[in-house]
């Protein structure tokens, strides 16, 4: 193996390396101000996709871009990934809070306010065990009022209802508990608040896992490949019809959005979330688009309606 041998370049040598891939900067004092405050290698992310393949090596890149691309274009390009994460995120929380709430109400109107603690309604016993553990260190430092008032109100059972410690689990902790849930008439009951079938909701929610992680913390969303995709509903066609099933496309983000539009305007036919997120992304160019997965005549697609 090679030895590490490359030095650290400043903000100035930082620049020069821009303009020697090709990038135009028409303001130095914008550069190293964005360079100041945004790793040069985390821009330089952005820059992928535009690198001139060198003829020697079809699999390598000569690390300069194709003529017209400036440094204010890859920093708006940067924005624009902080943006779609933002929206991201804030479909992932109101999807979240909404399955949480599904799941509560299943389970605790069939099998009473701490039907998680009954082993019997779960399809493995070890899992059931280990969302307990997990739920136990939860329980164990959270300050959450709903417990607190429970613990100085009641002894029996020491665990709080569904409805409590649903508060306290992650999207991931949820995953697990509902892809446990042994019966399936119970996680179709949960699914279906969705308007969903309950293997692409389980699906789902494990992908979302995924994805909120990278969000959360700052991950480049555009043109990223997923290594934990979701399972494409076949119906309803209003909804299946409108995914990129392109094997290749399936694992970037765009499916992730369609499934969230759906999601969020079942939750709330009001929400303005698909399109505040269509106006973002037609402030990207066709190219763009197409390396987060979007398929052609997506802007007229109901759901971003």
């Amino acid at each position: 193996m090679m030895e590490f041998t490359k030095t650290p370049s400043n903000i100035f040598e930082q620049i020069e390396l821009i303009k020697l891939k090709g990038i135009s900067i028409e303001d130095d004092a914008f550069a190293r101000r964005v360079l100041t405050h945004v790793n040069y290698h985390r821009l330089q992310a952005y820059c992928f996709p535009y690198e001139i393949v060198g003829r020697e090596n079809i699999d390598k890149s000569s690390h300069s871009l194709i003529s017209g691309k400036s440094f204010k274009h890859v920093f708006k390009l940067y924005t624009f990934d902080r943006s779609l994460r933002l929206l991201l995120l804030e479909a992932i929380e109101i999807v979240e809070i909404a399955l949480r709430a599904h799941f509560v109400q299943v389970l605790a109107e069939k099998y009473g306010s701490h039907a998680y603690l009954k082993p019997d309604i779960f399809y493995r016993l070890d899992t059931h065990a280990n969302c307990i553990a997990s739920l136990d260190k939860q329980l164990l430092r959270t300050n959450e009022a709903l417990v607190n008032n429970y613990r100085a109100a009641y002894k029996k059972p020491p665990y709080p209802p569904i409805w409590a410690v649903s508060e306290l689990l992650t999207l991931g902790g949820l995953s697990r508990w509902l892809e446990n849930i042994k019966k399936r008439q119970d996680r179709q009951a949960v699914a279906q608040k969705l308007n969903l079938d309950e293997v692409v909701a389980r699906s789902f929610s494990h992908h979302l896992t995924h994805v909120r992680n990278i969000c959360a913390h700052h991950g480049r969303i555009w043109n990223r490949k997923f290594t934990l995709t979701m399972r494409l509903p076949s119906n309803p066609v209003s909804l299946s019809s409108q995914f990129n099933k392109n094997s290749f496309d399936q694992r970037k983000v765009f499916n992730s959005l369609v499934i969230l539009c759906w999601c969020t305007k079942t939750i709330d036919p009001e929400t303005t979330w698909p399109a505040r997120l269509k106006a973002l992304l037609k402030t990207r160019s066709v190219k763009e688009l197409e390396s987060i997965g979007v398929v052609n005549g997506w802007a007229d697609f109901e759901l971003f309606s």
